[in-house]
């Protein structure tokens, strides 16, 4: 089996930040006012909400064999069946990551795939693999 899409690791990097300021601002809204620490308790319970959804997720999203694809490690689909794939990529400033989620349209399903790497390649090479 040939690993099309797998998870990014850089989205962690970016939640753990978060998750690191919103403490920092907890600590501080203890010393200064209590603003500081209601701001910093939604950034924090946001993050560790975000860091778990991130954890849960399997390291590799799509694998393919000769003639279907894999999606989870339990959802088999021959390559005819998948009728579209469209990419969403992370931004943040103006500038564009490598990494955002990977929307597959099958005949009877639809899968949301959020934080996979090289996302603009993984749908290259899905539709690629269609075509045949």
């Amino acid at each position: 089996m040939k690993v099309i899409a797998k998870k990014s690791k850089t989205p962690a990097f970016v939640i753990g930040g978060f998750l690191l300021s919103g403490a920092v601002l907890l600590i501080l809204g203890l010393a200064l006012n209590k603003w500081v620490w209601i701001i910093g308790a939604a950034i924090a319970a946001v993050a560790f909400c975000l860091i778990i959804d991130y954890l849960i997720l399997p390291k590799v999203y799509i694998e393919a064999s000769e003639k279907e694809i894999v999606i989870y490690k339990k959802f088999n689909y021959p390559f005819h069946r998948i009728k579209n794939v469209t990419v969403k990529k992370a931004r943040a400033n103006g500038g564009e990551f490598d990494w955002g989620t990977v929307t597959v349209y099958t005949a009877s399903q639809t899968f949301a795939l959020r934080y996979v790497e090289n996302c603009e390649g993984v749908k290259g090479e899905l539709l690629e693999l269609c075509k045949h």
